[in-house]
């Protein structure tokens, strides 16, 4: 006999032993539970597409108060005296003040011919302010009233002693906890994401994957989440959308400023791993 002839019924003899009735069982035995592990640890990919509401809560109105005078005291007892004033409107409104920086300035006056100095002050001071308030509080009732306190300057970006002529936005609106309310978004997807994918399974697969909602987060890993706004206009008369990726990042979100009390709109989609349950 040849070599690879003898080769040949060594290996029929040994798979006619490996494979008889008693050894697979007993192979079987032996594997089943890393089978049943293999079994619990498929994860299954969910992709669902929601959306939902965010509405700003508060609307701000930004600016500042200039006073001046003869003398530095004369000028900060005339801005103390306004910003009482604001604060106690503020209050009644459910509002709050918020004081910003205090710019100081001083005109130098003796090289002026009298002509130019004609109700001019040598110091001069701005306290720029952001004056908050809930947003059912009618605003523009509001910035009217305030313009009686003293508001003279609107806008984010004030410099002394520069009065522009062009339109500034002085009105900008924000959300107290945008976070929270995407979070809530995001859980409410999650919810229906899990809901819908069930439905969609046979009931012995809904019995096998699908437990109580009250257990879904044991077993739902979240991969992602992007959410994306309607056209929305800033500062600078564009329009463009917001975007929101889960993880959300703490930075963007504190930024988000609307120069209109507009609702945003979202839409997008979020993918969970489902690692289905033991039974």
């Amino acid at each position: 006999m040849t070599k690879s002839y003898i080769l040949c019924i060594i290996v029929f003899l040994f798979c006619m032993f490996l494979y008889s009735p008693g050894n697979a069982e007993r192979l079987f035995d032996k594997n089943m539970n890393r089978g049943e592990a293999y079994e619990h640890s498929k994860i299954i990919n969910i992709k669902y597409e929601c959306g939902g509401d965010l509405r700003p809560d508060r609307a701000l109105i930004v600016g500042g108060i200039t006073a001046e005078g003869h003398k530095p005291l004369q000028v900060k007892k005339q801005l103390d005296t306004q910003i009482t004033q604001l604060e106690k409107y503020a209050d009644s409104q459910g509002g709050v003040l918020r004081l910003n920086e205090r710019i100081r300035g001083v005109r130098v006056l003796k090289n002026l011919r009298p002509s130019q100095i004609k109700g001019l002050f040598p110091f001069i001071a701005i306290q720029k302010i952001v004056i908050e308030f809930p947003i059912e509080v009618d605003i523009d009732a509001a910035f009217e009233k305030i313009l009686g306190f003293g508001i003279d300057r609107y806008g984010k970006s004030i410099r002394l002693d520069v009065r522009n002529s062009t339109p500034t936005i002085a009105v900008w609106y924000q959300f107290s906890n945008i976070q929270q309310e995407l979070d809530s978004l995001y859980q409410n997807c999650r919810a229906k994401a899990w809901r819908s994918w069930c439905e969609k399974q046979t009931i012995e697969d809904q019995q096998k994957n699908c437990p109580e909602d009250s257990n879904m987060a044991k077993y739902l890993e979240a991969h992602s989440a992007r959410f994306v706004t309607q056209p929305v206009s800033n500062e600078h008369g564009n329009n463009s959308p917001i975007y929101f990726q889960y993880p959300w990042q703490a930075e963007q979100l504190a930024n988000i400023e609307l120069v209109g009390d507009v609702t945003l709109h979202l839409k997008g989609s979020i993918i969970f791993n489902l690692v289905p349950p033991k039974n």
